[in-house]
């Protein structure tokens, strides 16, 4: 007897944690696979075994079902009963609206590898501008010092923050790891990383770049 079973008619979506999961790190796995599979869609897809498997690169039904629950123990995947769609429009029109919903302060930005930002809300301009070249400066020492953090401390997330005297985050620095892209998210002020616009901002990225 099997012992998952799938509920009918349900269409599946990464909630925001597990959109955040699926690009904070780019270590391959079968729950980071099924999560990006996932994204790359417009809309969110009907959940069958014969998908789950194709999504997971799992053969095994059983198998797939267990990564399954596992993810959904998680909260990384939701079930609905009507599929959702990503935003529609350019990241140009649509990431103002996103991340300002993302910090308590309003204040956020978006930059890429190079230093530039995309899009930036509550900053000065020649602020953003120098925000963003800084999140450049500091994966860069991350990237020095990786071999610690992960290694020898277990520290898997690789965001970063400048801190008060009781640890709260006065500035914060994500990094998204989208296709062969990596983005920095930069907040200031308390981070809500779990409201969906995080789920839409990354799903509009890997739309545009997760190929």
């Amino acid at each position: 007897m099997a012992k998952y079973q799938l509920t009918d008619n349900v269409f599946v979506s990464p909630t925001p944690a597990g959109a955040y999961f699926c690009i904070s790190s780019t270590k391959d796995s079968a729950s980071r696979k099924l999560m990006s599979t996932l994204l790359k869609e417009k809309s969110s897809v009907k959940l069958t075994i014969e998908a789950l498997k194709e999504w997971t690169g799992l053969t095994e039904e059983e198998e797939a079902l267990a990564l399954l629950h596992r993810v959904q123990s998680f909260d990384w995947l939701e079930g609905l009963e009507e599929p959702k769609s990503v935003i529609d429009g350019s990241l140009e029109e649509i990431l103002p609206d996103l991340l300002v919903g993302l910090s308590d302060t309003g204040k956020a930005l978006l930059a890429d590898e190079q230093g530039f930002y995309l899009s930036a809300q509550g900053f000065p301009h020649e602020t953003a501008e120098e925000l963003s070249a800084l999140s450049a400066d500091l994966f860069t020492l991350y990237q020095r010092h990786e071999g610690l953090l992960r290694n020898n401390l277990g520290l898997e997330n690789s965001a970063l923050a400048v801190v008060d005297g009781a640890g709260n985050s006065q500035i914060g620095f994500w990094p998204l790891w989208v296709g062969k892209h990596r983005f920095v998210l930069v907040l200031k002020g308390t981070s809500l990383l779990n409201k969906p616009a995080l789920m839409q901002l990354i799903w509009a990225l890997y739309i545009r770049y997760g190929s």
